[in-house]
């Protein structure tokens, strides 16, 4: 992922998006298909960051208004994991909402955050009655966490931090935070990210095929 980041991989997926994701047509699939890539690329934090700086920040921001407006819901659906992926790990998020470190993340300065209640309201909403995913439920948490719930965050990894130096454990033994655990990749099943697909061969190379086999 990081070689195909160095690549152009991330720009050249940001354009097909962009030229193809607002309508509801035969686009909507090549944008759909671009976005799950994108995601997948995004789990790499040097890609992240292409994202963030590309077009001079404006890439995520075009990106998030497209997501905000387009009229399928697949690109809504695969574009909010890809707004997901780029929200900060919980105690980033906590440190940089409390002014202790950091500041306000790219995508959340580019209103990522419409973009996931959007994918909330419109394709979890009461009328669907369908639970929203975790990654969903995540990137929406983080980014509409309070100071009340960023101070408790802190608290608890300076907790954990200061046991870990006391006792001299491993960053692997130490209580994390399930969501602080994880790479954003692993936010996203495998079976949301890809799909198996049959494809038939064209009849003149199946005939061809055919003419090879012994008699």
């Amino acid at each position: 992922r990081t070689e195909m980041g160095r690549e152009g991989f991330v720009e050249a997926l940001v354009d097909v998006v962009l030229c193809k994701g607002y309508n509801d047509d035969e686009d909507a699939e090549a944008a759909e298909a671009s976005c799950r890539a994108l995601v997948c690329l995004l789990a790499q934090g040097t890609n992240r960051d292409i994202l963030a700086e590309g077009g001079n920040g404006d890439d995520l921001a075009e990106l998030v208004e497209l997501f905000a407006n387009t009229e399928s819901m697949a690109v809504l659906n695969t574009g909010a994991m890809a707004i997901g992926a780029m929200v900060p790990r919980e105690r980033e998020r906590a440190r940089a909402a409390l002014g202790l470190e950091g500041r306000q993340s790219p995508v959340e300065a580019a209103g990522g955050e419409k973009v996931l209640t959007r994918c909330l309201q419109w394709l979890y909403g009461l009328a669907e009655g369908g639970e929203p995913p975790a990654w969903l439920k995540r990137g929406l948490g983080l980014i509409q966490m309070t100071e009340e719930e960023a101070a408790d965050i802190v608290k608890r990894f300076d907790a954990d931090e200061g046991r870990r130096n006391h006792h001299n454990q491993t960053v692997c033994e130490v209580n994390a935070s399930p969501l602080e655990s994880v790479e954003p990749d692993e936010y996203f099943p495998q079976s949301t990210l890809f799909r198996e697909v049959t494809v038939l061969p064209e009849p003149e190379i199946t005939s061809k095929a055919n003419n090879m086999l012994p008699t």
